[in-house]
Order: C-alpha cells, then structure tokens, then sequence
C-alpha cells in the first residue's frame, strides 16, 4: 500500500472519505470474523494458542511412521491416523489440521451442516467393500502410471510449505484474470469478494464432512489391504515404478498436514471456485470435458492391468 501512495496509518472512519469507508468495513469484517468459531484469537483454549482446536478431537487410530508398516496402530481402517514423519527440520506427528473447521460460521450457507444430509446419504467406502478395494487398485495404478507431466501438475498443487495454499491458488487466477480482462476497481471488489467467501464456505462444508466421517487416507488404506502382496507402483524419489510390498507404498506428494480424506479440499475449492457469481471466467481454465475423459480412461486401463497383475502374483 506504501508503495502505491496510500498512508498505511491513516485509521480514520470517516465514512465520507474513501479510506474511512474502507476501514469501517476492514474492521466490521474482522470484528466478526475474530468470534465466528474458529478461534483465530487463541481465545477459546487454555494455550492461547490462535485456531487451536477446541472441540477436544482424538484420533481412534495411533500414529504411526511412513510408510504404515505397523498395522497394530490402525484400530479401524476406514477412519483418519496421524502420521510421524520427517519434515525436512525435525521429526513431527501433525494433530488434525482444523479439527475445529466445521463450527466456523459460513457466509452465503445458512448453516455450516447445510450440506450433511445430502453427502451422509454416500460418504466414503467402507473397508472390506468391493468400492474400498477398487479405489485404492486405482490408485496404485495411477501411482505406477505416472508421467512426468501429472508429476508436475501435482507438485504445483501441492499446496505449500512453499506455495500457495488452495484459496491463494485461486486468488492468483483471478489475479490474472483481473489483468487479462483489464478489470476496474469494481469489478475486482466484486469477483474476489464473490470468490474468496465462496471459498470460505466451501472450507467450512468440506470440513463438516471430515469430521463426520473421520475418513481414512490412502497412506494407510493402501499399506493395509495389500501389506504381503507384491504391487507396482511408484516406488519413492528417484526409483521410477517399481514392485514392492504393498505395506511400503506412499504417496508421490509427501505427507506434509494431518486431515481426514472425505471431502478432498483440493477437490472441494476447484469445484466451488469456478462457479461463484462474478467469478465465472475461472472455467476458462478448466481441464475441459476431453482432459476429464481422458484421464478416466486412464484411470480405467491403469487398474485393469494392476488387477492382471495382482491376480498373477496371487
């Protein structure tokens, strides 16, 4: 702001002048936001810590290393585990990122549980179903099947430590939409203020649907349905596709918070960005009905041939 001209400590609320209206509405929104249930204050738990959890969550699966080798710590397979793992500074065992999300007041949603009724009706696959089996064979298709392009494409959404965080991904876009299409100060108010509580609301549903079901992640689903059989996969840094047991898979995106898989944030803001109102040129970037079919096809081939295989190794 300094460098655009603009005093940085100009605090007026004199809502005749710009910067007055401009710090009334600042401080209306953070008012609001600072008790709307997310504890962004700290004040809400004994630590004071800020967005610490309040809602007394624990985990029914013990944490385990990666890959989950030691199936003694998955009490139940169909539910969330904290993982311990190196994070490139120290040895560390993330709690359940935001364990407390589904209690944030939502913006346009007239509840934060709006939407459990409709995703209670489906949910996640439960283990020792056909579907439990079947999505994870299509997962370590897709892992021994991995170009370098998908590579890529993953690691930019990876979503920090050192990028963007989902939202900030979507942000960026609208940045370049904002210059691509020569945007006035209006029409930005009104598309990023339409998106980014879009967003917000959207965190909130996904986040209802977490702690609801507590759902389990393919780090340890993967491990534990096919610990003692031989799979190819992706086989680490450097390795390529590989057999392997099937206790020692891992992910190609490196374990980096704790939070349960069902409803998938990275699946959640993609779907919900593109279609708030003013922000409706983000489809332009969309991967397009072609990309959709082409990876499920993919997809489809992937797992036939793992299960081919599966079947010869057993």
């Amino acid at each position: 702001m300094a460098q655009l001209g603009y005093d940085i400590n100009d605090t007026s609320l004199n809502i005749t002048e710009p910067s007055g209206i401009g710090n009334v509405a600042c401080t209306a929104v953070l008012d609001f936001r600072h008790s709307d249930g997310s504890n962004q204050l700290g004040n809400m738990t004994a630590s004071g810590v800020p967005y610490a959890d309040y809602t007394d969550y624990i985990a029914v699966n013990k944490p385990s290393t990666v890959p989950v080798s030691d199936f003694s710590t998955v009490i139940d397979p169909n539910r969330w585990q904290p993982l311990t793992y190196f994070n490139g500074v120290k040895v560390v065992t993330p709690v359940f990122v935001g364990a407390q999300w589904y209690k944030v007041t939502p913006f346009a949603m007239t509840s934060n549980d709006e939407f459990s009724p409709f995703v209670s009706r489906f949910g996640p696959a439960l283990f020792g179903s056909s579907t439990y089996l079947q999505q994870a064979e299509e997962l370590i298709a897709l892992s021994a099947g991995l170009t370098d392009m998908q590579k890529m494409i993953a690691e930019y959404w990876a979503n920090g430590p050192h990028s963007e965080l989902p939202p900030g991904h979507w942000d960026l876009f609208a940045q370049f939409v904002s210059a691509r299409d020569q945007h006035t100060v209006d029409d930005d108010a009104k598309m990023f203020f339409a998106l980014t509580n879009a967003i917000s609301d959207a965190g909130i549903a996904a986040w209802d649907a977490k702690r609801e079901f507590d759902s389990v992640r393919p780090v340890t689903a993967i491990p534990y349905l096919f610990q003692g059989e031989q799979i190819r996969t992706w086989g680490g840094p450097g390795k390529g596709t590989v057999t392997m047991d099937g206790s020692q898979w891992i992910p190609y995106q490196p374990i980096s918070q704790g939070r349960s898989q069902l409803h998938h944030f990275r699946n959640t803001f993609p779907g919900t960005a593109p279609s708030a109102p003013q922000a409706r040129q983000f489809w332009r970037f969309g991967l397009g009905v072609r990309g959709s079919e082409a990876a499920l096809r993919s997809c489809q081939e992937a797992r036939q041939s793992s299960q081919a295989s599966r079947q010869r190794s057993l």
